[in-house]
């Protein structure tokens, strides 16, 4: 249903940006990230370097497993705006899955100039991917690490 009515807002008024994020994030919810890329490439044209609106199309090229596009992608959100550490993450990861591993570094080290809890656990992810641990692999071990740090109750 909403797919249907965003679906029409963008047939409506053509130059909203809005109604074609918004169809872009309910295209991500319907897994339909083909459908996601045009409508984010649209939204761009629109409102030219629109981090939010970027930020969706790396991570849409991102599921289609199109890591050049998010590499270049992501890349061009942490230019634009350098506050976001997941867009760091993003990047590095993409540059990682296309074997650039400078890219990646360079990315990492940005990564760790933020001090937020949430960085910290992507700086560590990252570090991992870059190292070749396998995604599932360092989410276990940032698991066991979180577990381990659960004081013991003596039973």
């Amino acid at each position: 249903l909403a797919k249907a009515a965003l679906t029409e807002a963008t047939k409506l008024n053509n130059n909203s940006v809005g109604a074609y994020l918004n169809l872009g994030v309910t295209l991500t919810g319907l897994g339909d990230f083909n459908g996601l890329v045009e409508g984010l490439k649209r939204a761009n044209d629109l409102k030219r370097d629109w981090d939010i609106g970027l930020y969706e199309l790396g991570f849409a090229y991102k599921q289609l497993k199109d890591y050049r596009n998010a590499a270049q992608t992501f890349k061009r959100v942490t230019e634009l705006n350098k506050t976001l550490p997941e867009a760091f993450f993003e990047w590095g990861f993409a540059e990682n899955a296309i074997g650039n591993k400078d890219a990646a570094k360079a990315a990492l080290k940005k990564l760790k100039e933020f001090k937020t809890p949430n960085a910290k656990r992507l700086v560590e992810g990252l570090d991992l991917a870059i190292k070749g641990a396998v995604i599932d692999e360092g989410k276990r071990q940032l698991d066991n690490k979180i577990i381990n740090k659960i004081p013991k109750l003596p039973y």
